[in-house]
């Protein structure tokens, strides 16, 4: 296994696979006597690229309400069920035994 010009190594697929490294992990050498380590940087570190990498990449602008109304399939004019009245649960689509729509 040879350094490439821009100090790389490639890490041979066995030690990714063991050691979980997928692309984009962050990754941490410690010095060992004559020898370095490597490992996995502290937990949720791919997390946080993940978030910083979509951060500030949304186009849309909603509050939570609107949220909310999307995620239940409800127009944002039709407001809360509570303030209606209507709190009747419809039966679940074919095939979605676990999904109720209300």
């Amino acid at each position: 296994m040879r350094v490439t010009s821009k100090g790389q190594v490639t890490i041979p697929r066995e030690i990714r696979n063991r050691l979980g490294l997928l692309p984009h992990t962050e990754v941490v050498f410690e010095f060992a006597g004559d020898h370095a380590r490597i490992r996995k940087a502290g937990e949720g570190a791919r997390g946080r690229l993940a978030l910083e990498a979509l951060r500030r990449t949304a186009d849309v602008r909603m509050n939570t309400d609107e949220i909310m109304a999307q995620t239940r399939g409800e127009s944002a004019l039709e407001g809360d069920a509570s303030e209606t009245g209507d709190n009747q649960i419809a039966s679940a689509p074919e095939g979605m035994p676990w999904c109720a729509r209300g």
